[in-house]
């Protein structure tokens, strides 16, 4: 797992989950990918706290106050190589 810290900007994340909290897609142009997330990685907490649910991941995210920051702990899609820690600064209310 590593940790990406994003800062939470009115323009959305630029990714989308699934029914399992894994990313089902990441916007070409976004810095969600430019962070390095991918399609099939797993968002496995929010600011340490374990997150069990797209819902309560959705929820997470959208209680982050627009210039205030967030940390995901984000875990590799299964056969992907682990990157190292990133800060990142990403956008908040869009799934």
């Amino acid at each position: 797992m590593r940790a990406v810290t994003l800062k939470a900007t009115p323009l959305g994340f630029g990714m989308e989950f699934g029914d399992d909290c894994a990313v089902v897609s990441v916007k070409l142009d976004s810095q969600a990918r430019r962070s390095g997330i991918h399609a099939g990685d797993a968002v496995i907490t929010v600011d340490g706290v374990s997150i069990g649910s797209p819902a309560a991941l959705t929820e997470a995210l959208e209680q982050v106050p627009i210039g205030s920051t967030v940390e995901l702990g984000v875990a590799a899609k299964a056969g992907a190589a682990e990157a190292s820690a990133k800060d990142v600064i990403l956008s908040a209310h869009s799934v």
